[in-house]
């Protein structure tokens, strides 16, 4: 994949994060602190690995931590780009009776890097409503000519920004997802650069609403969807389980991080009866959806994160830094979906 060179590009610093060391299962972390350097958070990794690991020990998510990860990234949780990646995301999502998200990656190189920006503001600046919506699914990247020879899917043309991927039949079927987006602006070719940036991000965060809308409404537009992947995902739950979720729901019972993802559906359903679970449901879903996008990158991608000119790629250990192909790089999208392809 070529990188185009690119002007310089100006980048606000990320606000200072404070963050300490913290009780085994447990996500709530006072601060003690400053951390204003990428190159500076090596004795934070410890504390959001063990975020990474509270799955099943009552994991609630802090609002710093969304805000962490857009800043510095997660250089210790690299994400797959093996041959198999796609067909095992495919075997998850069946497994959990959830459909199956595919961001698509693009033939263009430019195209690569807008769409990298776009579904990473997408993952790292998705409300409660939106992460919710994504954890009725699994999530994965991939060329359109991947989903045709590699998963047999039929009838999708063309490079939609996404296919959702029904699983729960033998044949496969797809949707596009695909909403109208205004153009990006770039106010570095603009003359009243403030005004312009300020139009730029706002155009890049209505960008990011408009996906999160489509999605919304291929995966869970009404109750009747909800109820629907609710009973694709109560196949693979046992009693045990689905008893936990009522309690996950009621507030009677610890987060489970790795069983409110795999049983998303369920809560969503939980909550669309009683509204009163409503709140206890988001933050569970958000707990869920943190562990699985945020944490480490969906397969087929690697996190990466823009400054100036170049590119670092999280997960990788001599820090490779490339060339960026993106002018403007909304505050959004610092921390962006790299692809890896093999062209």
């Amino acid at each position: 994949m070529s990188h185009p060179p690119c002007p310089p590009v100006p980048l606000e610093p990320a606000d200072p994060i404070c963050v300490h060391e913290f009780q085994p299962g447990r996500a709530e972390i006072e601060g003690v602190g400053p951390i204003s350097s990428f190159d500076e958070i090596d004795m934070n990794r410890r504390t959001v690995l063990k975020l990474a690991g509270a799955g099943s020990a009552g994991l609630v998510v802090p609002g710093w931590l969304d805000r962490w990860f857009l800043g510095f990234g997660a250089p210790f949780l690299p994400g797959g780009k093996g041959p198999g990646d796609l067909e095992a995301a495919l075997k998850s999502a069946r497994e959990a009776g959830k459909p199956l998200l595919v961001l698509v990656i693009p033939l263009d190189d430019r195209e690569k890097w807008e769409r990298g920006a776009l579904f990473g503001g997408l993952l790292n600046t998705a409300g409660d409503e939106v992460l919710a919506d994504l954890a009725l699914c699994e999530v994965a990247c991939a060329p359109v000519a991947d989903l045709r020879d590699r998963l047999k899917l039929a009838g999708v043309s063309g490079e939609p920004l996404a296919v959702l991927v029904e699983t729960g039949e033998k044949e496969l079927r797809g949707r596009a997802v695909s909403p109208a987006l205004p153009p990006q602006p770039d106010p570095l070719r603009g003359e009243e650069w403030r005004n312009a940036r300020r139009e730029a991000e706002e155009a890049a965060r209505d960008r990011i609403a408009r996906l999160a809308e489509s999605i919304r409404s291929a995966v869970a537009p009404d109750r009747e969807a909800i109820v629907e992947r609710a009973a694709a995902a109560e196949v693979g739950l046992t009693p045990e389980q689905m008893s936990a979720l009522v309690a996950m729901a009621d507030g009677k019972g610890r987060i489970d991080g790795a069983l409110a993802d795999r049983g998303a559906a369920v809560l969503r359903l939980h909550s669309e009866d009683d509204p009163r679970r409503r709140e206890r449901v988001l933050v569970a879903l958000h707990a869920a959806a943190v562990t699985r996008f945020r944490l480490k990158p969906p397969p087929g991608a690697r996190w990466a994160r823009a400054g100036e000119c170049g590119t670092r790629v999280e997960g990788e250990e001599n820090g490779m830094v490339l060339g960026c192909g993106m002018g403007f790089v909304p505050e959004a999208s610092r921390r962006f979906l790299h692809f890896f392809t093999d062209r």
